[in-house]
């Protein structure tokens, strides 16, 4: 223990002890009260002298505390310094015993990190020669997939071009080609006479606007039924007056 914990602690014992004899002082100031109270002239007398050497000790308490803390403060800086050391002592205690299982565990660390890396290296080379297999399988399978195209016969079409053609008129035709020329080829010719039919919307609207009357519709128009147009028009223009257009045909 250093000189300034030693006054350290002498200042608290004198800090307790002044707590105290100042708890005894009030709790005489009250017997004092009680005793002029009950007109008790002797306990009364005692009581005063009692108080009066109290506060006498509060006195030389109070004056004895700030020479202890003037004293300690001549030894804080030596106290501090010899608080370092020993703290510095500390750090080096808990290092020194540590630094065996550190060590060991620095050991297993980089035994799994050159376990980690031989795994990596060994994933690479055998994801490579997967790699390397499957792309000369796929290959294969393109090569004879061509050859397999060659020799497989043409699918004859299910429909003619013109009964396609008036399946997708009806709004009921294939979705999907499945090689089916006749098929495409009738989307294709759907597609343009949808688009004759949307001009001709767009005319229609112009020429309503400032005559009133309607332009010739398109030849085509004539083998849709209005319900299949009014579907038509509106799915492309999102307007049911236009759709209803052809409600005069």
């Amino acid at each position: 223990m250093t000189k300034f914990e030693q006054l350290g602690g002498l200042k608290a014992k004198k800090l307790a002890e002044l707590q105290q004899t100042e708890k005894s002082l009030a709790e005489v100031e009250e017997k004092i009260k009680g005793a002029v109270l009950n007109g008790d002239e002797k306990k009364k007398a005692a009581l005063i002298a009692e108080r009066e050497r109290l506060r006498k000790a509060i006195e030389q308490l109070q004056g004895e505390i700030p020479v202890i803390e003037s004293e300690q403060a001549k030894y804080e800086l030596e106290h501090l310094e010899e608080k370092i050391k020993e703290l510095e002592k500390e750090r080096q205690a808990v290092e020194k015993q540590a630094q065996p299982e550190i060590s060991k565990l620095k050991a297993k660390v980089e035994k799994l990190e050159q376990a980690y890396k031989a795994a990596l290296a060994e994933l690479g080379r055998k994801q490579a020669e997967v790699e390397r297999k499957t792309n000369s399988i796929d290959q294969q399978i393109a090569t004879f997939r061509q050859r397999l195209d060659e020799l497989m016969p043409e699918k004859e079409p299910k429909h003619s071009v013109e009964e396609y053609l008036q399946m997708y008129r009806d709004g009921k035709g294939p979705a999907l080609f499945n090689e089916d020329k006749n098929a495409e080829q009738a989307y294709r010719l759907y597609e343009r006479e949808r688009e004759e039919i949307l001009a001709w919307v767009h005319q229609a609207q112009t020429l309503k606007m400032r005559t009133g009357g309607l332009p010739p519709k398109p030849e085509c128009m004539k083998f849709y039924s209005k319900d299949r147009l009014e579907t038509i028009i509106y799915n492309a223009t999102l307007r049911k007056d236009l759709a209803r257009l052809v409600k005069n045909f």
